[in-house]
């Protein structure tokens, strides 16, 4: 009998570390990096992985808070988190998901960089939705010049944390940044109203010339209302709003219930529909970006 307790013991250790080892490389990391002398990077987002991953050194490792697929907005935390969060050595936030309040709190303050903040430290804009006239903090580095300041403050942070690397992250940085200018060069500029679906389109095309006046859903967890229909209807009968900004997904699906309804209201009034990939897919920044101007380049013509 103590021979089965100790195999089934022996099993149940084998299942848990196993389980463990999974639940870290679907988060982004990997089993082995508690072991080398590589930094920690710890993100409350996953699609942040892809940016930092541009410029960190090889032995770095980044994970994130919020596992991919799942919705960051109701994510809570758990004890594995806070394990992440003791033994990181950064930790980058977006500073508005509900959970990353209680991250605030448990992470220490010399770790933490939250995205806003750093934004508001350096000259970076944080925009107004037009909603609810409320700062909009989803996702402001999808506007190239807020994605320059933060991945040059993020490099730089790096760099202090780890001189030996510190030449590896000033060159990630100036290779990232050239690409970026390389898609702001040729981006145009196409100074049109529109209407957007949920916040998270707002940094996307603003730099564009495209001052989005109204969203269908303006705000997270909020649903679509009556009023909020009928406006959109009449901004586009009035041609007081001349183009739709929907989000789309990797096939080019609209990403949400909004982004499906906005884009039927604008064919119905025959309004051009500018389409972005949702902030929140797999890709960095980057990837995103040069999707969007071409999209804006096949739209001017």
């Amino acid at each position: 009998m103590s021979r089965l307790v100790a195999a089934i013991a022996a099993t149940l250790v084998l299942v848990a570390a196993s389980f463990t080892a999974y639940t870290i490389l679907s988060r982004g990391g990997n089993w082995t990096s508690s072991k080398n002398q590589g930094l920690i990077v710890v993100v409350s987002f996953p699609n942040l992985i892809d940016d930092i991953r541009q410029i960190v050194c090889s032995d770095d490792t980044v994970y994130s808070l919020a596992p991919p697929g799942v919705d960051p907005h109701s994510y809570q935390l758990t004890l594995r988190d806070y394990e992440l969060l003791r033994r990181a050595s950064i930790v980058v936030s977006t500073g508005h998901a509900p959970f990353e309040t209680a991250l605030a709190e448990k992470a220490s303050s010399d770790k933490l960089i939250v995205i806003p903040d750093i934004l508001r430290e350096h000259g970076g804009r944080i925009l107004v939705n037009p909603d609810t006239g409320k700062l909009n903090l989803h996702i402001p580095i999808y506007n190239p010049y807020n994605y320059r300041i933060f991945i040059g403050y993020l490099g730089e942070r790096l760099a202090e944390l780890r001189p030996s690397c510190a030449e590896v992250y000033r060159s990630n940085v100036a290779k990232v940044l050239e690409r970026l200018n390389n898609i702001t060069t040729v981006a145009p500029q196409l100074n049109v109203t529109a209407v957007g679906s949920t916040p998270s389109i707002q940094y996307a095309v603003e730099w564009l010339g495209i001052h989005v006046v109204k969203l269908l859903v303006r705000e997270h967890g909020v649903g679509t209302s009556t009023e909020d229909l009928a406006e959109v209807k009449r901004l586009f009968e009035a041609g007081k709003a001349k183009l739709a900004v929907v989000m789309v997904l990797e096939n080019g699906k609209p990403a949400t219930p909004a982004d499906e309804k906005l884009a039927e209201l604008a064919e119905e009034y025959g309004i051009p529909i500018l389409r972005v990939p949702a902030p929140y897919m797999a890709g960095s920044v980057l990837d995103k970006l040069e999707a969007v101007v071409a999209e804006a380049r096949n739209l001017k013509g």
